[in-house]
């Protein structure tokens, strides 16, 4: 910034302008951290692009063991060129990532295998503390696998309705119980719990526009047809009413926030390893704006008076410089 005036500023109101531009060093900080926890430039995996509020390592943070700079359960692990999130059910590689929605695209790896008939021997499931949710684009497909009715009177679904697919659970042989792939909502007969009588009950997400018009009714589908719905995936969102404003003022100021192993939110993380007290990356330590000093001077009642942005020095600083004129500024 130039100030013009027809005299040079007097060594007092130069010194007014230094201290008021720069803010009061203070030991309101919270000290440093290691700068690269957290993802300040997107970079690629395979073809998934990460960014923030995704990270891609645990670390240190304030004498926090395992804390991370993004939100919690967003740990993006890198590895051959695929990109993968860990879940409390297993590891699931990411095939898109939409950040206007912040929405993520997951796929099993036990689905990709080939097999005409694949299946997973085990439900998704998330930590307490994670964020998740699914979406209006999810549903439900489960299979019942294996299942013996010993009893002819037990109200449940026809023997036409199972599917021709033939599970072995992991072992050598097949198993020779009947098994069903049914979505959530067609599942029939529930009043009769008639699926006490399989061996293995697995709900999988799968997405809802990959789906055909009839499932319930497609042959082919039952079949394994469905294979191709497991291996699109499922989508997952976050849950942002979780956020604390904390994080959210944090993040209006550039910041990024960082969190404990168990989803706490624990401070405000700044470019350059600062950690911002204040939860306002475009604070100083003391928790002061960093406002661009825009000053200016007028000549009023034969004083000039200096007017800053956001504020006006008080009138302790108002001199007399013979009522030069103020001629211009940048």
């Amino acid at each position: 910034m130039d100030l013009l005036l027809h005299r040079r500023l007097p060594p007092l109101l130069l010194a007014v302008l230094v201290a008021a531009s720069h803010g009061v060093p203070s030991s309101g900080d919270d000290g440093g951290y290691d700068a690269s926890l957290c993802v300040w430039e997107p970079y690629t995996c395979g073809n998934v692009i990460i960014r923030y509020p995704f990270y891609s390592r645990p670390g240190a943070l304030l004498g926090n063991t395992s804390s991370y700079c993004g939100y919690p359960g967003l740990e993006i692990q890198c590895e051959d060129g695929k990109a993968f999130l860990e879940l409390e059910s297993g590891n699931y590689t990411v095939s898109s990532i939409d950040y206007d929605n912040l929405t993520v695209q997951l796929v099993d790896p036990e689905v990709v295998d080939g097999r005409s008939c694949p299946w997973t021997d085990h439900n998704v499931t998330f930590r307490s503390f994670e964020w998740f949710y699914y979406p209006n684009t999810t549903v439900d497909l489960l299979f019942f696998l294996n299942c013996n009715f010993l009893s002819s009177d037990l109200t449940r679904p026809s023997n036409s309705s199972s599917t021709a697919c033939k599970f072995d659970g992991g072992g050598q042989q097949p198993w020779l119980g009947m098994s069903f792939v049914f979505l959530e909502q067609d599942v029939p007969f529930r009043e009769t719990n008639w699926w006490r009588y399989c061996s293995v009950v697995i709900e999988v997400p799968v997405l809802r526009f990959g789906l055909p018009l009839d499932p319930q009714n497609d042959r082919t589908w039952k079949d394994g047809g469905y294979s191709s719905s497991l291996r699109d995936g499922f989508q997952l969102a976050l849950n942002q009413s979780q956020k604390l404003p904390a994080c959210d003022q944090c993040e209006l100021s550039k910041g990024r926030c960082g969190y404990n192993q168990t989803g706490g939110f624990m401070a405000c993380l700044c470019s350059g390893g600062r950690v911002s007290a204040a939860n306002n990356c475009t604070a100083e330590p003391s928790g002061k704006p960093l406002y661009k000093l825009l000053c200016c001077f007028s000549k009023f009642s034969g004083d000039c008076w200096l007017f800053c942005s956001k504020f006006i020095v008080p009138s302790l600083f108002s001199i007399s410089i013979n009522r030069s004129p103020f001629l211009s500024m940048i």
